[in-house]
């Protein structure tokens, strides 16, 4: 009898809140995936309010789970990775957001390059500017004493990657050694790099599939797709992203950037930044950019998971 070679099955996990709009463009492109038969797409709705349900529904073969409210994206990741058991039915978990494209033939590509190189543990694709030839990124990395981005447009650093923004493929088995993605210090903001570096120091590799192609964000304006959308406009939108974003920095060098380096970027490169963005942030927000700096001042001091979770609990309400 000939060998049989049976090509494994990828879970493509999508959480989304209040973007039926922009879901909808994305679900248009996957349901036109090379070899669709071999990925089976879950959207874990964060209690929605619009007709995301409704734009779910007019598509075909779609797992759905609504959650009761917003439990931010990196919970309802997990949620949805254990309520839908992908850890027993697929090989790989593909996480993406809600306002990615991808090409038609970018899951099969970062599939097959999973398949041969066994030791990566995190693969990204190259990510362009929505609707542009522009080339933003191959990968991200995060300075350890500024905590300013590195962002790499080539493969030459590739060894040196630690996460990717937006969307990326792990396998079922390292994802869940790991223990998944951080729901209680990074419900998002720094989720990325966290979980990136929980998987170099499990052993494994991370680089990007240079052939494979994603484009991001989707935005949508009066029922146009916009041009690219600004940064700052993603970032202080509201008071849970203000307040994450002036925590989880600090979370984040606390945990990864070694004693002496986190001292340098706490007492120089934070003021600085703090200082930087506090001015661009909307006056009813300013009070979050305080309390975000205060909880990650006390948790790397103490390093206390149920402090912070006290106050996931009545900052985010979650």
């Amino acid at each position: 009898m000939d060998n049989i070679t049976i090509e494994p099955k990828t879970a493509i996990i999508i959480p989304t809140y209040n973007s039926c709009q922009i879901l909808n463009i994305a679900l248009q492109k996957l349901n036109t995936l090379k070899k669709r038969e071999l990925f089976d797409i879950f959207v874990i709705d964060n209690g929605s309010t619009d007709k995301t349900s409704v734009v779910v529904k007019q598509f075909k073969d779609i797992y759905y789970l609504r959650l009761s409210k917003n439990y931010f994206i990196c919970r309802a990741i997990n949620i949805g990775f254990k309520k839908f058991f992908l850890q027993n039915k697929y090989k790989y978990l593909l996480i993406m957001a809600h306002d990615v494209l991808i090409d038609r033939t970018t899951p099969i590509l970062m599939v097959e390059y999973l398949e041969k190189y066994k030791d990566i543990g995190l693969l990204g694709a190259a990510q362009f500017e929505y609707d542009t030839s522009i080339l933003r990124t191959t990968g991200h990395s995060i300075n350890s004493t500024t905590s300013i981005l590195i962002n790499y447009a080539d493969s030459s650093q590739v060894n040196k990657i630690n996460h990717f923004s937006s969307m990326f493929i792990i396998p079922t088995h390292v994802y869940k050694n790991v223990g998944g993605l951080d729901d209680v210090l990074f419900p998002m903001i720094f989720e990325e790099p966290d979980i990136g570096e929980r998987v170099l120091r499990a052993g494994y590799k991370i680089k990007c599939c240079i052939k494979a192609k994603i484009w991001h964000p989707i935005e949508i304006k009066k029922n146009k797709i916009s041009k690219i959308q600004i940064r700052e406009e993603r970032m202080y939108s509201n008071s849970a992203k203000t307040y994450l974003f002036f925590r989880n920095r600090i979370l984040y060098m606390s945990l990864y950037a070694g004693f002496f380096r986190f001292l340098i970027f706490y007492l120089i490169f934070n003021p600085v930044i703090f200082l930087y963005y506090f001015i661009k942030v909307r006056p009813e927000f300013k009070i979050y950019v305080v309390k975000g700096f205060i909880d990650g001042s006390f948790f790397a001091l103490t390093k206390d998971r149920r402090y912070i979770e006290k106050q996931n609990k009545s900052i985010l309400n979650i």
